[in-house]
């Protein structure tokens, strides 16, 4: 099978599946925000967000450098995840304990600490999950299948909840849905490798925690990059406020879903483009065509579809954040395009330039959550979110073209651009439509537009199959 169509099937296999768990995970938090509402859904996005500082420690960046040299030689899989296994399990016993111990220090009034240390629970579910593995050697519906049973779990669960006295459930059933998704890894694993156990190999640990190091540093930047704007909002505006991000957050990401799925279809392939020398250009040129193509029009439906989607999905308490989403959707055709440039720094070994870009997102990021999110509340934390990922793009896009190859994006980008204003032109004028055909009607003007212009054609889309 060739490379591209390769990259092609598995971006498929992981969509399915990845797409289908991530509508029932929408759903379900689309439910808590409407039963709990914005006060108590607020909560529960801070405690989300402070359970993935916590996952620092534990997931380490080991997920980037287990792809990176499984998919270079496979017979290194079950070393790797056996080592991996055990650094994890180790870290999410200590990381819990040390929360556990903040906890009784600090004792936040009821049932914050409680929902604390059940929502911290999460970090042994995340230690033994074995998705990397099954990236790293192209097998992806195992990865499907697990994403699916988890969020199936977790919304079984979440769609009993019916009001504010039900909170503490939340945390309960998120960890019943990462427990049943990593045994279903463990499972196939199982399977296609063999028992999975702790391995105890310092030669190894070592070498993972040296190439990790500068992955794990990215890895604390990126989570600010995305989760500080919640605790600039806890910090300066009220649990509301802080609520009706985290679900603006949500329909964001459902979103950039199909991003992070190509992202880890392309991960091997590049990594071997690398080990045997071959030229990044035409692969990357495709993959950035394609992006453009699906991210481009995101930016322009937002200004139209912003707030009736809120309203829609999450209520009329949620339709004041219309602005917000709006900044926020002309935030992911740039995450798009930074997310391939990142991608191709890891994939050739140049995860300290990845780092130092990140990290120049993230201090613009606080620098402007800590100025803006008091005087403009959830609007001042999406305009800083817009601007980190812009420096990081410009970084990573910079870095690439020093020191790997001359790459350009502008020519990409055009035609998706022209369609996009002729759909939202369109769109105008279905305003008083229901939201589903206005949707509809919108993305079809944009898909035929586009082929007009050829800014996609039936050929290429067959040529990136064909490979």
């Amino acid at each position: 099978m060739s490379a591209a169509r390769t990259v092609l099937q598995n971006f498929f296999n992981l969509s399915a599946g990845e797409l289908v768990a991530r509508l029932v995970n929408f759903a379900a938090f689309a439910h808590l925000a409407r039963v709990l509402g914005s006060t108590d859904f607020g909560h529960v996005g801070f405690l989300m967000t402070v359970t993935s500082y916590l996952l620092i420690p534990v997931m380490q960046g080991f997920d980037s450098v287990g792809v990176r040299d499984v998919a270079r030689d496979r017979g290194r899989v079950r070393q790797y995840a056996g080592s991996i296994l055990s650094i994890r399990l180790l870290s999410a016993s200590f990381t819990w304990t040390a929360a556990a111990v903040a906890v009784a220090l600090l004792q936040p009034a009821p049932p914050m600490g409680l929902l604390a240390l059940v929502f911290a629970l999460a970090l042994f579910p995340n230690a033994v999950s074995l998705k990397w593995v099954f990236q790293a050697v192209e097998e992806t519906r195992p990865v499907a299948a697990a994403s699916i049973a988890a969020q199936i779990a977790f919304a079984a669960g979440a769609f009993t909840i019916s009001g504010p006295q039900q909170l503490v459930l939340v945390p309960v059933y998120s960890i019943i849905g990462e427990s049943a998704g990593a045994l279903v890894l463990i499972g196939a694993f199982a399977r296609r490798f063999g028992p999975l156990r702790p391995i105890f190999h310092r030669p190894l640990w070592k070498e993972l925690f040296r190439e990790s190091a500068p992955l794990a540093a990215s890895t604390i930047l990126g989570t600010l990059l995305f989760n500080f704007d919640v605790l600039a909002l806890a910090k300066f505006q009220t649990q509301a406020a802080v609520g009706l991000y985290t679900a603006i957050y949500k329909l964001v990401l459902l979103f950039a879903t199909l991003l992070t799925l190509f992202q880890l279809s392309l991960f091997p392939l590049l990594s071997r483009a690398y080990a045997d020398n071959r030229e990044l250009r035409p692969v990357a040129g495709r993959v950035l065509h394609f992006v453009a193509a699906a991210f481009v029009p995101l930016a322009f439906a937002g200004t139209l579809l912003a707030r009736p989607l809120l309203e829609f999905f999450f209520g009329p308490e949620y339709a004041a954040g219309g602005a917000t989403l709006q900044i926020l959707l002309w935030s992911l055709p740039v995450m798009a395009l930074r997310s391939v440039f990142r991608i191709i720094l890891v994939s050739y070994n140049l995860q300290r330039l990845d780092m130092l870009a990140v990290l120049a997102g993230a201090l613009a990021n606080i620098s402007l959550d800590i100025v803006l999110a008091p005087r403009l509340s959830t609007v001042g934390t999406a305009i800083s979110t817009l601007a980190s990922e812009l420096t990081i793009l410009a970084l990573c896009y910079r870095y690439v073209w020093k020191r790997i190859e001359p790459i350009g994006i502008g020519r990409h980008c055009l035609r998706p651009a022209a369609a996009s204003l002729v759909m939202l032109a369109a769109g105008s004028a279905m305003t008083q439509a229901p939201l589903p055909a206005q949707a509809a009607a919108a993305g079809f003007v944009y898909l035929a537009v586009l082929l007009l212009l050829r800014g996609l054609n039936w050929k290429e889309i067959a040529a990136l199959y064909r490979g």
